[in-house]
């Protein structure tokens, strides 16, 4: 679990004194920053899969088979990587282009619903495998507090925001009320109705 601090770190730093800069560097010239997008997909391979969500995934389910853990890990790196790259946009991007963070947003979603049903699978498929969905070491809930740090991320990106228009405060709330909805779900799923 140190190891993804230790990569989100880097990545923060690398990012915060200019290899990974996150802006569009224009040249002289006026061309178009042809290594933004490199730029882009290593800061998110650094800070969200391999950092953030290795962490949390790594100190939730340490007790939980290989199996599990395997198929949970990779679900929750490819959501928060897709999150990543939707929050930097989301913060960076100029508003005539904030079509590109509203696809993004959409591919997010799309890929929260497809991995949360992968995440379920060995629970339903392989009843050898002893999995729980919810409680301590739960892959539903490693996954669902992993996808809850990204939407909330995501809400405070386009919240901070220097320029605002309708469609970065819409995906802004929506992503506000899936964190709300996950974390509740994870909540509930861990202690109960009766436990709250």
């Amino acid at each position: 679990g140190g190891w993804g601090l230790l990569s989100a770190s880097l990545a923060t730093l690398l990012a915060i004194t200019g290899p990974l800069e996150l802006r569009e560097r224009r040249p002289a010239s006026g061309k178009k920053d042809g290594t933004l997008f490199l730029r882009l997909m290593v800061f998110s391979l650094l800070f969200g899969p391999l950092g953030v969500s290795w962490f949390l995934t790594v100190q939730s389910m340490s007790q939980e088979n290989f199996l599990a853990i395997s198929i949970t890990s990779l679900s929750c790196m490819v959501v928060s990587f897709f999150g990543t790259i939707t929050c930097v946009l989301g913060y960076y991007v100029e508003l005539e282009n904030f079509d590109e963070v509203t696809q993004m947003a959409k591919v997010w979603a799309v890929a929260f619903v497809m991995f949360a049903a992968v995440t379920c699978g060995p629970s339903f498929i392989i009843r050898s495998v002893p999995t729980t969905l919810f409680g301590q070491g739960g892959c539903l809930s490693t996954y669902l507090t992993v996808s809850t740090c990204v939407a909330i991320a995501l809400t405070l990106a386009l919240r901070m925001r220097p320029t605002k228009n309708q469609a970065s405060r819409s995906v802004g709330n929506l992503c506000c009320i899936v964190s709300y909805f996950t974390a509740v779900s994870c909540l509930y799923g861990r202690v109960g109705v009766g436990g709250l």
